[in-house]
């Protein structure tokens, strides 16, 4: 995913519960990487805005369980 330089297995496998809200209407992605580790990684405002319209158009908004891509 752009701007996250996350892998690409860890983008896939994110759920719409791991694009979460941060302070002060930021928001974070919860990445899950090799060996189990995981990152807490600040989203970019493009990528906020972008996400947002997708979850918007897609009608998951809320849906914590469901595959984010």
């Amino acid at each position: 995913m752009l701007y996250t330089f996350g892998r690409v297995g860890a983008v896939v496998a994110m759920r719409v519960k791991d694009y979460a809200p941060a302070s002060a209407g930021k928001k974070v992605l919860h990445l899950r990487e090799k060996g189990g580790k995981r990152h807490r990684v600040p989203a970019h405002h493009k990528l906020r805005e972008r996400v947002d319209a997708y979850l918007s158009a897609a009608g998951i908004e809320g849906e914590d369980e469901v595959p984010l891509f």
